[in-house]
């Protein structure tokens, strides 16, 4: 691969270096109207799509994949990008800090406080099959157990 210097920077891609990430579960409309917005602002993507190199100027989209999609879509020749080193733990923070996927949590290791909120989370999120668990009940059982 090509010389890490680039870890960390702010750079303005080409988008056919880039290479799509996991699929988004957007709506057409949302994708459209960010497209839209990334045109009316003179084709700049304000938010960077975060990518890894894979190979010598080759990357792919690790985090920010919305963006991604909606540069594609607003037909962009190149996009502002954040190169980050392609360690799983710091393309883990990557999709966390997106809210791209949900944090996990060691029962094991976990502060009470920690298990509270995540259950707290848990039954707050739409569509959750645990609205009727009682979050303290749980939070007191998982504190007492091995």
């Amino acid at each position: 691969m090509g010389d890490f210097d680039n870890i960390g920077k702010l750079m303005h891609l080409p988008l056919e270096n880039i290479a799509s990430g996991e699929p988004i579960a957007e709506s057409e409309f949302i994708v459209n109207a960010a497209a839209e917005a990334i045109i009316h602002s003179d084709g700049r993507n304000w938010l960077p799509i975060i990518v890894k190199e894979t190979n010598d100027y080759k990357y792919q989209v690790v985090s920010n994949q919305f963006v991604y999609v909606a540069a594609q879509q607003a037909h962009l020749e190149r996009a502002w990008c954040i190169v980050i080193d392609s360690e799983p733990k710091n393309i883990e923070q990557a999709k966390i800090l997106a809210r791209e996927v949900t944090p996990k949590v060691n029962l094991n290791t976990a502060s009470r406080d920690t298990i509270l909120a995540a259950l707290r989370y848990l039954v707050a999120e739409p569509g959750s099959a645990l609205k009727e668990l009682n979050v303290i009940a749980a939070t007191n059982k998982l504190e007492l157990a091995n």
